[in-house]
């Protein structure tokens, strides 16, 4: 650690050192041109002589500039003493920093020894260690052919011992030799084949009810997952159609609501929308306020739109436009000669509910096409809404004809 910290420092130190060095050159340099530029002056020779006045002027001149050389080879002067002290300083203690790292290596020697010691030990220790690693892998190599020839052993064991089971579950002590016992098993062994002629082979009839059984197992498993599959659908077709139901009344709600929103604009006008979902049909049902002229009361009278006039129908029905288009919230929103069969009044009424929608919307465009001219509406410039109207060119003589008219 002693040592990265000196050779650091000693890093340091020359990056120094070499800095001064340069700079101390391009110092001497600068005062090597400032002597060179004063000697061409002093040997600059005289011209012919012109005019006293101005040679006084040029050697008034040529003095002033000498003497600012001087100030600046004195300048220079001074500096280049500064950084020879500074190199001086440098050099005494890049000789220090020397003299610890010698110091430091002279300490380390020792440690050296040591560590060259400790390293031989290490490898001496990994060879040994590989040494003992191959004899490891040796002694598990045989206790692996042990074990195995073991397992064998007992495989062999389990495998009579369960063909003796198969015949007698219970151990029998006999004084029986191995002859009689054999003589016994080939007995038997002659009636088992006797029995397979007559009634077929047991390992096929065995393999036969296995396959059927696991064929058995596997569809009934298929068919308790479909039915599960089947429980899951209905039940998930049946939250679909509750939550269809909840969503179309709340639509039905909301269009309700927008509906009466838009009508009850108008004075003297109301209305409701009946939506039966069951017969897929809606119905405007509106009512007018008319006045008694004997009295001041005000009487309702419900009507469908087929008893309603021409304005009034369309003033409805653009009303249910608008609460349609608040519903499906469309970018993009367009009608068409929806004030045909209107009068003034209800032009006016209209365009006026139509115009707070647009405000409303600002994210949304509204195109409207009238065949009538809004000169009359007197629709003013909303700094809240982009309005622009367009009106199209008036029809030129030749075509306010048909080609019939036009031929008689």
């Amino acid at each position: 650690m002693l040592t990265k910290i000196h050779c650091l420092n000693m890093c340091v130190l020359l990056k120094e050192l070499t800095k001064t060095i340069a700079q101390l050159q391009r110092l001497q340099k600068q005062v090597n041109a400032i002597n060179q530029e004063i000697n061409e002056l002093k040997n600059v020779e005289d011209p012919a002589p012109i005019d006293v006045r101005t040679l006084e002027d040029e050697v008034a001149n040529f003095d002033q500039k000498i003497n600012e050389l001087e100030s600046k080879k004195e300048e220079l002067s001074k500096k280049v003493d500064e950084e020879k002290r500074q190199l001086e300083t440098l050099e005494n203690d890049l000789h220090n920093v020397e003299d610890r790292i010698r110091m430091a290596a002279q300490k380390l020697d020792p440690y050296r020894e040591k560590l060259a010691r400790i390293d031989s030990e290490m490898e001496r220790a990994k060879q040994e260690f590989k040494h003992y690693q191959q004899k490891m892998k040796e002694f598990e190599a045989k206790l692996a052919d042990i074990r195995k020839r073991h397992s064998e052993a007992e495989k062999e064991v389990e495998d009579a011992t369960s063909k003796a089971s198969q015949i007698c579950v219970k151990k029998i002590r006999t004084r029986r030799t191995a002859q009689n016992i054999e003589c016994e098993i080939s007995h038997i062994q002659r009636q088992i084949s006797i029995e397979q002629r007559h009634h077929g082979d047991q390992d096929e009839i065995q393999k036969i009810y296995l396959e059927k059984r696991e064929r058995f197992e596997s569809v009934s498993q298929e068919v308790h997952q479909l039915a599960c599959f089947l429980d899951k659908l209905a039940s998930m077709l049946a939250e679909r159609g509750r939550w269809y139901i909840r969503m179309r009344d709340s639509l039905s709600v909301i269009l309700r609501c927008n509906f009466y929103r838009h009508v009850c604009v108008r004075p003297c006008f109301s209305g409701q929308l009946d939506i039966s979902h069951s017969q897929e049909t809606i119905k405007p049902m509106l009512q007018t306020d008319v006045r008694n002229k004997s009295s001041c009361d005000v009487v309702p009278s419900s009507n469908s739109t087929r008893t309603l006039s021409g304005g009034e129908r369309s003033y409805a029905t653009a009303c249910f436009i608008l609460s349609l288009w608040e519903m499906i919230d469309s970018p993009f929103r367009c009608l068409d000669e929806f004030d045909v069969y209107m009068d003034l009044v209800n032009r006016r009424m209209c365009m006026d509910m139509m115009l707070r929608a647009a405000e409303k919307k600002r994210d949304c465009q509204f195109v409207f096409l009238s065949p009538l001219s809004m000169s009359q509406l007197q629709i003013t410039n909303n700094p809240n809404i982009d309005l622009k109207i367009f009106e199209m060119a008036p029809p030129r003589d030749n075509q306010r004809h048909s080609p019939r008219d036009r031929s008689k």
